[in-house]
């Protein structure tokens, strides 16, 4: 291309965009590059006006000292794996996306796979599917030895992979999505493994740190998740009430959630140190994760994950009674469905429920209060599928409060045998 004079660049305004990670419109910016011989010279947009003045003056550089290649040639190699990981994960930081960290560690296999320096645009959908083969083989880092990535974990891998090309699409730097189309793993996300009272004794028994010892009573005890409980302060505890409060900056739903203590938990809190900054916990989540990992693997307690925990305390909540409403609102689940992802019914359970003998007066009333909460537990999910079809809440909660009402008469009919 010729050096110097008779080479013009033009910065213009191409056409109105979606802001990224907004709703409002914006001017997305072009820049053209003319010279002698050529009258139509080369285009590019997606710029902001800003990127566009810093492009155009590097261009004007290249162009004095012969380094410019013109636009399709530099299009032709597009943007390398390791620049459109750092420009996803820069746009997550500044969404202050949550998830920040583990999208961060999934880039590291991503980048070892396809290479960091190498262009993303010569990715065809046949090396995608290559590589979602690839982690199907792949062992996990951590856990059991052996042991290969759930269908889940891969799903999230090829979800990040999409995501970061489509925003690298939205900025005009990438022609297509090599990931679109690749169907997802068929997910397995129902689990019957919960703690029993004699592994979670040996686990407190021999953790051997502080840390993982108050990160297993809160989860066994309370039901929160890991990061709530890495985050929790001593200002989100009414010890008086026995509540702990956490906001909505904290929970995986986004909403504030008040969790009940027990008198144990609130003995323990009450007098546990924090650390100097102001945290029960003052570890990474990952790292408490590790712990419980090397902690199950040397006492030999098989397929116990830390989020088991969780799992335990919501089975445990129904076993004595509580109604499907309120342990969604402990838990903080916002549809039945998920309630029953998390509660396992096992062979304990089922035993219980045959060996029970009508003729009996006191099985009698256990079977008939079994049948009230179950039907209860059943109308309460149906009234809430109903809120989300569109159904105003206003109605929600007026049958709620007339099924409370009746609760106890109900009941008393149940013990005296009159239903």
């Amino acid at each position: 291309m010729p050096k110097g004079a008779g080479n013009t660049i033009r910065i213009f305004k191409s056409h109105m965009r979606r802001a990224p990670g907004g709703t409002r419109k914006e001017w997305s910016w072009g820049i053209e590059v003319r010279w002698p011989g050529a009258p139509d010279g080369e285009k590019q947009t997606g710029f902001t006006k800003k990127e566009a003045e810093v492009v155009a003056a590097k261009i004007r550089m290249d162009l004095i000292q012969g380094h410019w290649l013109g636009f399709k040639k530099r299009r032709t190699y597009g943007i390398t794996w390791q620049e459109l990981r750092d420009q996803f994960l820069a746009y997550g930081k500044a969404k202050g996306k949550r998830s920040l960290e583990s999208e961060r560690i999934r880039f590291e296999e991503i980048l070892e796979y396809f290479g960091p320096a190498n262009p993303v645009q010569r990715t065809t959908a046949a090396r995608a599917h290559e590589f979602r083969d690839w982690l199907t083989e792949r062992p996990r880092q951590a856990g059991v030895i052996g042991q290969k990535l759930a269908p889940a974990t891969i799903n999230r891998y090829m979800a990040l992979a999409r995501a970061a090309i489509n925003h690298a699409i939205s900025r005009e730097q990438l022609p297509d999505n090599p990931f679109k189309g690749i169907p997802p793993l068929k997910e397995r996300n129902k689990r019957d493994r919960i703690c029993s009272d004699g592994e979670y004794r040996r686990l407190l028994d021999n953790t051997g740190r502080d840390d993982l010892w108050f990160a297993i009573f809160m989860a066994y005890e309370t039901g929160m998740r890991r990061g709530e409980i890495i985050a929790l302060t001593p200002s989100m505890c009414d010890f008086d009430r026995r509540i702990i409060r956490l906001p909505a900056a904290l929970t995986k739903s986004s909403q504030f959630r008040e969790v009940p203590m027990t008198r144990e938990v609130v003995r323990q809190v009450r007098n546990w140190p924090t650390g100097d900054d102001g945290k029960y916990i003052s570890c990474e989540g990952t790292t408490i994760t590790h712990y419980f990992i090397e902690l199950c693997l040397r006492l030999d307690i098989k397929d116990l994950r830390f989020h088991d925990l969780r799992h335990s305390f919501a089975t445990r909540l129904r076993r004595n009674g509580a109604d499907v409403l309120t342990i969604m609102r402990i838990c903080g689940w916002s549809s039945q469905e998920i309630f029953d992802r998390y509660n396992t019914v096992d062979d304990a359970d089922k035993l219980r429920a045959v060996d029970a003998n009508p003729s009996s007066n006191s099985t009698g009333i256990l079977l008939k209060r079994i049948t009230y909460y179950e039907e209860r537990h059943r109308l309460i999910g149906h009234w809430i599928d109903e809120v989300k079809s569109g159904t105003p809440a206003e109605a929600f909660y007026e049958k709620v409060e007339a099924l409370f009402r009746t609760e106890e008469a109900s009941l008393v009919k149940a013990v005296n045998g009159d239903e």
